[in-house]
């Protein structure tokens, strides 16, 4: 099992991909989004896909993925050198994974996740062990 930089850097490659394929699908299945599963009150496939990629991929992981990642701020903090970009790009992950009606769009030559910003993924899997792990550090 992969852990640390390793483990954050595979999961980001493997979400960029992801974010990719998604768009992909969206412009390949336009009319179908628009026509029929709107009006049939089906989820759209963003939607599902980001549903998809939350219970199969990012829920087992969560709990490795802030262990990595809070080690790699600690690790910051003392000092050593770190992938803060990778890190940066990870918390957004925790963003996204709380969207509601989610869609992928090119912003600033950048594939994006963009909807109804929900920020519950990310107070409750990451800035709570994220407070604590800060509290103990300075303590």
């Amino acid at each position: 099992m992969l852990s640390g930089d390793e483990l954050l850097i595979r999961y980001l490659k493997l979400w960029t991909n992801y974010k990719m394929f998604t768009h992909a699908m969206n412009k390949l299945f336009n009319y179908l989004n628009r026509f029929y599963l709107k009006n049939n009150q089906s989820k759209l496939i963003a939607d599902e896909s980001m549903q998809i990629f939350r219970e199969f991929t990012y829920t087992p992981m969560k709990k490795n993925l802030v262990d990595a990642l809070l080690s790699g701020i600690n690790r910051d903090r003392d000092g050593e050198n770190t992938e803060r970009d990778t890190m940066r790009q990870l918390i957004g992950t925790f963003k996204d994974m709380g969207l509601k009606k989610p869609v992928t769009q090119m912003e600033g030559g950048l594939l994006q996740w963009v909807g109804e910003k929900n920020l519950s993924v990310y107070r409750d899997d990451f800035e709570a062990r994220f407070l604590d792990s800060t509290d103990k550090y300075y303590v």
